[in-house]
């Protein structure tokens, strides 16, 4: 293949938070490989995700713009064509692919596949012959009539065993060993390019840490049956423990079983990795590894007096935007650390210079932003709200900003919802506190217009809607 252009290859560890990786000092080792692979690219410490979910997040990323800018916030909407990083890298003669099981590239699209030649979704398992049944959303009836008329009906119900009945008993004890994992995205990347004979271009998102929380039998280190038990019990992650019906300790039982997630996603990059290198590719490849967000386990709200939070999709906790960043650039042999705050949305312009053969760093002096929409501008997060929270409905009003910089107290948070301003200082992952809600000489970004967010015509129907809102998206 062509070697005058580097490749750009974009891994997402989804809703993985920095806190929880021991690259940055946590007590588990959850990302032994990124551990290792530190001596030979640079780390950044201070890391921030532009939202605290996927939608706002990935556009973000793909479009260079912050929250307030694109406008893109709900599953409702997409990102209008010619926005996009990969159709830029597309136009310029990149092969391009997309590796995920996330729902907005596949379930609901919203103009995150724009400029993708090739989307690999939801993978069959364990039978590749048989019906994908994540293909269906959430229609067990049409997905088991189909399965039955089909050339392979035993394979093909087996294969939805473990996808439509994830919310029983018997399902959470079955998904954990027929669901996709990170080495079949992996591997589905390491397929297409193998074949591909020009620069290619891609993103490979690993969704093992998201919740509904199933580790590997190898990397479920920390859990006990009972967390298991746990899990099985909650019918709605946030909401059940938002509302008060569950108590937050319950919620935190869950985080043995997301450290496992989190260590199988790391496993993953070191297949990846491993095979790159052997292939003579990594040395022309820009690789960046980071997440969307994080999760919360009951973390308290900085600005937002008696709301607490679990999952992610509401606040701007660091737990939700302070994410893992490792870049390797084509040819870095060592090691170096980034200790100043810098943003996901620096992606576009990284990887846009990469593709001219110029160097752009994710570090640039201006203030790095995080920020996410009220619920009323969230499609049905306000009857979500009002049916689950309702004595608390306003304090889930109102965007949420926050500007990042450097002060003698080290990285400094900016935070403004509504009338109201909080300063958060950010020594280290995991370790952040609020130091007052007075800081009059920083003018934080209004939300603008939605400079490339388009109404999306169709409408959702019941059964995405449900499979949107079991991920915590609506």
């Amino acid at each position: 293949m062509e070697t005058d252009r580097p490749n750009i290859l974009l891994v997402i560890l989804d809703t993985t938070r920095a806190e929880n990786c021991s690259l940055y000092g946590y007590q588990r080792e959850t990302t032994p490989f990124l551990e290792r692979f530190a001596s030979e690219a640079t780390v950044y410490t201070q890391a921030r995700a532009p939202g605290p979910d996927s939608i706002l997040s990935h556009v973000s990323m793909w479009s260079g713009l912050s929250v307030p800018d694109h406008g893109v916030y709900s599953y409702m909407e997409e990102i209008e064509a010619g926005h996009s990083i990969w159709e830029e890298l597309r136009d310029e003669g990149y092969s391009t692919g997309a590796f995920t099981e996330n729902p907005f590239f596949t379930i609901e699209d919203i103009g995150l596949c724009h400029g993708f030649q090739t989307v690999c979704g939801p993978l069959p398992k364990p039978f590749k012959s048989g019906l994908n049944p994540k293909e269906y959303v959430g229609s067990k009836e049409q997905f088991f009539r189909d399965a039955w008329q089909s050339k392979t009906p035993i394979r093909s119900g087996v294969n939805g065993l473990g996808t439509k009945f994830v919310n029983t008993k018997i399902g959470s004890r079955i998904e954990p060993y027929l669901s996709t994992n990170a080495d079949d995205y992996v591997d589905a990347f390491l397929n297409w390019e193998r074949e591909i004979e020009t620069p290619w271009a891609a993103v490979v998102n690993l969704m093992d840490a998201h919740g509904p929380y199933y580790p590997s039998r190898k990397n479920d280190r920390w859990s006990s049956r009972a967390d298991w038990r746990t899990q099985d019990d909650v019918d709605e992650m946030i909401w059940d423990f938002a509302s008060g019906r569950r108590p937050w300790h319950d919620r935190k039982r869950l985080i043995g079983l997301y450290d496992g997630g989190i260590r199988d996603a790391d496993a993953g990059v070191f297949h990846l990795v491993n095979q790159l290198k052997k292939r003579g590719e990594l040395g022309n490849t820009l690789l960046v590894i980071t997440a969307d967000h994080g999760e919360a386990f009951g973390e308290e709200s900085r600005i937002r007096d008696g709301i607490r939070i679990s999952q992610h999709s509401t606040g701007l906790h660091e737990c939700l935007t302070w994410v893992p960043l490792v870049v390797s650039r084509p040819g870095q042999s060592e090691g170096a650390c980034i200790d100043k705050p810098v943003s996901l949305t620096r992606f576009y312009e990284v990887a846009s210079a990469a593709a001219r053969q110029q160097r752009e760093p994710f570090v640039k002096d201006e203030p790095v932003l995080a920020a996410t929409p009220g619920i009323e501008n969230r499609m049905t997060m306000p009857e979500t709200v009002r049916k689950h929270c309702p004595d608390d409905y306003d304090r889930y009003t109102g965007d949420l900003v926050a500007e990042y910089g450097m002060s003698e107290d080290g990285v400094t948070k900016t935070l403004r919802w509504k009338d109201r301003k909080a300063t958060v200082v950010c020594p280290s992952p995991g370790s952040s506190y609020r130091t007052d809600y007075t800081t009059p000489d920083v003018e934080l970004r209004e939300f603008g217009t939605k400079s490339i967010a388009a109404d999306k015509t169709e409408t959702v129907d019941g059964n995405t809607l449900k499979r949107l809102q079991d991920l915590g998206y609506a």
